[in-house]
């Protein structure tokens, strides 16, 4: 019988290790899964919108109307004429992963750290972009307004502080300086916006937009 007896304590000790592990491990990791099955079906929503606003003719208003709830994203485009014309361009809904890889771009760029930027004129166009998301219940919202993306992005100009060090040298050593105001965020989300959709959907933007040019 005891040769018996060596096969059945090892079953035993590895019972008891299986109910020791579970208790210890098993449960932690059950509750991180859980954790993430919980996150990978929360409700999500993306909602993006550019709206450009031109002081005179002969285009008054675009606008991109970019979202995805649930994974499911719809687009849409409007153009609009001093003489009334509205031209729409819209995509119908469909489970694509599009728009989140969209948002995640705009996010690297900086999305969350623009700020307001004043027109240098009055014929200047106005962006106003708005951007709303809710994952898991909660939320975030912001509106930026700002012209001009293309001059932040390469001709703004540069603030120059000048100090001089008495105590570095008898003649004293000038220090400049330099603070940039170049920002190019501003205008590649302008160009991501105009770049998104398929092929199609850009097209037939472009189409809109001649139509409404000389509407």
């Amino acid at each position: 019988m005891r040769r018996y007896s060596f096969p059945i304590f090892m079953a035993v000790v590895t019972a008891i290790l299986v109910v020791w592990g579970w208790n210890f491990y098993a449960a932690d990791e059950l509750s991180r899964w859980n954790g993430v099955v919980r996150v990978a079906h929360a409700p999500s929503t993306i909602d993006l919108t550019l709206t450009i606003r031109y002081p005179k003719p002969p285009i008054y208003e675009e606008r991109y109307h970019i979202t995805d709830i649930n994974g499911v994203s719809r687009y849409r485009y409007d153009v609009r004429s001093y003489r009334g014309l509205l031209v729409r361009v819209t995509q119908p809904p469909h489970a694509t992963y599009n728009v989140s890889f969209f948002f995640e771009s705009l996010e690297t760029k900086g999305l969350w750290k623009l700020t307001d930027k004043k027109p240098r004129s009055k014929e200047d166009p106005v962006y106003t972009l708005v951007v709303k998301q809710s994952v898991g219940g909660k939320s975030g919202s912001r509106t930026v307004v700002f012209s001009n993306p293309h001059f932040w992005a390469t001709t703004a100009a540069q603030y120059h502080t000048m100090h001089i060090d008495a105590a570095r040298s008898k003649n004293g050593v000038l220090e400049v300086q330099s603070t940039s105001l170049l920002d190019p965020r501003y205008e590649e989300i302008l160009n991501a916006f105009k770049a998104f959709g398929p092929d199609e959907f850009r097209r037939d933007v472009a189409a809109a937009r001649e139509r409404a040019r000389h509407a």
